[in-house]
């Protein structure tokens, strides 16, 4: 030991716990980060793994269905190559009692009676200018030219433009809707 160092003045020797500690806090944020893109689209793991596939709309593919009576179909060479849709049904007596359609419940209007299965579209990308929809009509329906389609837009129900034949309403709308159904 040399006269200027004394043994009470050592440095201590560090154990290097905080870098142990900002490398884990450094690992979990990446982790975190991960799993969260992993959850949001294009992946949408959840979707993926529990089955609810959306089925893309181009010329290639010009319409998908249900397969209950239900399709949503480009009109001519009208379509990008950006759209995907996710068709499913919810049954009339959901749409009185859940709250899932409170809203959309609260915005219809008074003279509109609900005469069929509400359909639901959920979408990725950009929509055309226009859609053909086409569903079958309930069999207990009243007179075709009582009826009506009508899409919900989030805010609003749309009149759509339709008609009936053969137990079929087709109609195009010039906006993608998130909900559509028969109505009197």
């Amino acid at each position: 030991m040399t006269a200027t160092e004394s043994p009470a003045h050592k440095p201590r020797r560090s154990r290097g716990v905080g870098c142990w500690l900002v490398g884990f806090g450094s690992l979990c944020l990446a982790l975190m980060l991960v799993l969260i893109g992993l959850l949001l689209p294009p992946f949408s793991l959840p979707d993926r793994l529990l089955g609810l596939q959306y089925q893309s709309l181009n010329a290639q593919m010009p319409a998908v269905s249900l397969g209950d009576g239900f399709a949503v179909s480009l009109i001519g060479e009208d379509g990008g190559d950006e759209l995907a849709l996710r068709l499913s049904q919810a049954p009339p007596a959901d749409f009185e009692t859940d709250d899932a359609w409170r809203l959309a419940r609260h915005q219809l209007p008074y003279y509109l009676a609900l005469q069929s299965t509400l359909y639901t579209i959920a979408a990725l990308g950009d929509a055309p200018d226009q859609l053909q929809f086409s569903l079958d009509l309930p069999p207990d329906a009243p007179a075709a030219q009582a009826l009506s389609l009508y899409g919900w837009d989030g805010g609003q129900w749309r009149f759509i433009p339709s008609t009936q034949a053969d137990g079929k309403a087709q109609g195009i709308a010039d906006f993608l809707p998130q909900t559509i159904a028969v109505f009197q």
